[in-house]
């Protein structure tokens, strides 16, 4: 007010929306739209400026147009619905005017002296078992209306057909199976003038209900009666997004006045959709194999139908990791199916929500991937996804005290698997763009089955998982005995993953998002591996030597540490390079290699880099010299992503390397003016047991000196 102007958010529909799909969405929101909200698909939705609820656009004289005309506002239900100008409702209105029991209670104004809340099914969603839902049962018969549309027989109209050629599924089939229904509810004599089980009166609740006055999980009783004789509970929820859902169908427009009513437009039926059973109730029915692993205390949980608490249950289509588990850990794993709270589909419009918990100690977040699948993300630093299946009959499975999601991969606490479990999970992941293991690593988990590898209690460790890819590159390298022997010897395979485990001490096994100083480990093989970390436009990379990490920066948690996946084998210190054994490589600077070598031994659990001059080696016999031309921490070309980059590093004299791209080239220099003079940098990647060499054109310069060592030779 006093505009009477709203914000709608307008979202392109998926297979959320509707019955099985349906036109764009434009949802009303509780809160008023001041940014553009992330939706699923990867697109960003937009809002639109319309007339509030219950208002229409009104022009003067003058040509000016304002929202100030009232819709109806004098007019009562169901003469409201009847003459609502362009409705969306047109198929509910005419449903609603076809049924005298409705009618009468709404004319009597009995229970609520008049007042009520409808909710009104948009076309796009509205069928005809909705139509049917609303037909009366009294004396067993149909609205003569109706009747007249379901019963004609083929090509001869206002002709009854014979039972027997109604097709299954057809209106007239439903409309013999619904005459059914009544015949036996009036035998029963269970209806009386009024039968407040048709499903009907799910839609129908008494006293107005706006959406604002309503908590973020809400019961109402609806009119609908169950067999207890209760009123059934309509479960009303609102999300961050600002969309709000009853029975997780989303509202798209809220809080139209009406003379003796508040009527909500919804996107999706709630009828058949809102079974009156619980949450344990539909799992023993429609899921039981999942239901039989779940441990008692969950399942008098899941049975309860207090209104108190509600529950969301991501039940998964693959069980066999779940059987697979002990005990205890297969309880905890199940426990982390259970999410408090209601969360519908049509709440995952955001790309990620905040924490939400679940029975266990654990958290789960809900998210949208680049294709529209709502997805579920877990495990440690949320770094594990399962999807919402979108199939019809699979989501927003309603019930008494919540609602059933169908994923596609169990909830698994990854951290109380052993390394084997870990991987048989990571092979049994199926392919695609939002998996983890989108590329499997066959040829690592294979390794991983076949070695032993002495894990020591209380340690942690970090397992490197080379891709298929990278082992078909190492397998070119026929120099290397590791790569010749590979598919012959399981003694030289097994070397080679002890190359790749990595012993972290009581130490952080992940890497975390953050950088970091360089972390130096040893391997099971003996050799040192040290990490490196930093953050491109906001997304963190990570190396272990130059093996870049893969799919996941996170890691991936076991009960020993963590795993990832790489892009390079790691060869052993001394494998040749190039083509080139190490030795043939320098010949001439050998006696520079091997002061750098003991370098390295002074230096410890130490990985260090030499900047060795093609031209001018001689000046770094020096041990000062040396000092100045060594890193103390690895370096290697793949650190630099683009250019503009530098990177400083610390040499062993107390100085500063510093190594900048540009135009594709690369530069060294040292000195606290370090690029003005620069030296052109080859390349990097020779593997020692001290570190890495890089090869440079001329020994490094330091602002306002000679070269290097020049005065002493």
């Amino acid at each position: 007010p006093p505009s009477h102007e709203c914000q709608y958010l307008v979202k392109p529909s998926d297979a959320y929306s509707g019955r099985g799909g349906g036109s764009t969405d434009k949802f009303f929101l509780e809160c008023c739209g001041g940014r553009q909200f992330p939706i699923c698909g990867g697109l960003t939705a937009s809002f639109q400026s319309d007339c509030c609820p219950g208002f229409a656009r009104f022009e003067n004289i003058n040509g000016r147009s304002n929202c100030s005309q009232r819709l109806l506002a004098d007019r009562e239900l169901p003469d409201w619905l009847a003459q609502l100008p362009g409705s969306r409702v047109g198929g509910f209105s005419d449903a609603f005017a076809s049924s005298p029991q409705v009618e009468g209670v709404l004319m009597t104004g009995r229970p609520n002296n008049g007042t009520w809340t409808l909710l009104a099914l948009v076309d796009e969603a509205f069928d005809d078992n909705d139509f049917l839902a609303f037909t009366s049962c009294s004396n067993g018969t149909l609205s003569k209306a109706y009747r007249r549309q379901t019963t004609a027989a083929p090509g001869r109209a206002g002709m009854s057909a014979p039972k027997e050629k109604i097709a299954e599924g057809s209106r007239g089939h439903r409309s013999l199976i619904y005459q059914q229904k009544c015949g036996e509810l009036e035998a029963s004599n269970a209806t009386g003038s009024l039968d407040f089980r048709l499903e009907a009166w799910k839609h129908l609740i008494p006293g107005r209900k706006y959406i604002a006055d309503l908590q973020r999980e809400a019961v109402v009783p609806s009119m609908f009666k169950m067999d207890s004789g209760e009123s059934y509970p309509l479960k009303f929820s609102k999300y961050s997004n600002g969309v709000s859902c009853v029975e997780c169908s989303p509202i798209v427009e809220a809080n139209h006045e009406a003379g003796n009513a508040v009527v909500h437009f919804i996107g999706k039926s709630i009828l058949s959709r809102s079974p009156a059973v619980t949450l344990g109730g539909l799992l023993e029915s429609r899921f039981p194999d999942f239901w039989s692993l779940m441990p008692e205390p969950e399942r008098q949980l899941l049975r309860q139908s207090s209104c108190d608490a509600f529950y969301t249950v991501l039940v998964p289509k693959q069980l066999d990791s779940l059987r697979a588990l002990s005990g205890e850990q297969r309880s905890a794993a199940l426990r982390e199916h259970i999410v408090k709270g209601l969360w519908c589909t049509a709440g995952m419009i955001d790309r990620e929500t905040q924490p939400v918990a679940t029975v266990s100690t654990e958290s789960v977040r809900f998210a949208c991937s680049a294709s529209s699948a709502r997805q579920v993300l877990f495990g440690p630093n949320f770094s594990r996804r399962a999807t919402v299946s979108s199939a019809a009959g699979e989501f927003d499975i309603m019930a008494v005290n919540g609602v059933l999601q169908v994923v596609d991969a169990p909830i698994l606490p990854k951290d109380a698997l052993s390394l084997r479990t870990a991987l048989q999970l990571e092979e049994a992941e199926p392919p695609g763009e939002d998996s983890v293991a989108s590329e499997p690593e066959n040829l690592s988990a294979g390794l991983v089955r076949e070695c032993f590898l002495n894990f020591q209690e209380g340690d942690g460790y970090i397992v490197l998982l080379p891709t298929d890819e990278a082992f078909r590159k190492f397998f070119t390298q026929r120099n290397i005995p590791e790569a010749v022997g590979f598919h012959d010897s399981a003694e030289i395979r097994c070397a080679l993953l002890r190359h790749h485990v990595l012993a972290a001490g009581r130490g952080l096994t992940s890497l975390g998002r953050a950088t970091h100083v360089q972390r130096v480990y040893r391997s099971l093989a003996g050799d040192l591996v040290a990490d490196y970390l930093f953050v491109k436009n906001g997304v963190p990379k990570a190396f272990f030597m130059n093996a870049e990490v893969i799919h996941d920066t996170e890691g991936h948690a076991f009960e020993n540490g963590h795993l990832y996946h790489v892009s390079e084998v790691l060869v052993p210190p001394g494998s040749p390079v190039w083509g080139r054994m190490v030795d043939d490589m320098y010949t001439e600077q050998k006696r520079v290699i091997n002061r750098f070598q003991s370098l390295g031994r002074r230096h410890g659990n130490r990985l260090l880099t030499l900047f060795l001059p093609t031209n001018g080696y001689h000046a770094l016999i020096n041990l000062d010299t040396l000092r100045s031309h060594t890193a103390d921490s690895v370096f290697y070309l793949a650190y630099l992503t683009e250019d503009g980059q530098s990177v400083d590093l610390t040499n062993l004299a107390g100085g500063r390397i510093t190594v900048s791209r540009e135009a594709g080239q690369y530069f060294a220099a040292c000195g606290e003016t370090a690029m003005r003079w620069k030296v052109p940098l080859r390349h990097c990647g020779v593997r020692l047991a001290a570190g890495i060499v890089c090869s440079v054109e001329e020994p490094l310069k330091a602002h306002g000196s000679a070269e290097l060592g020049g005065a002493l030779s």
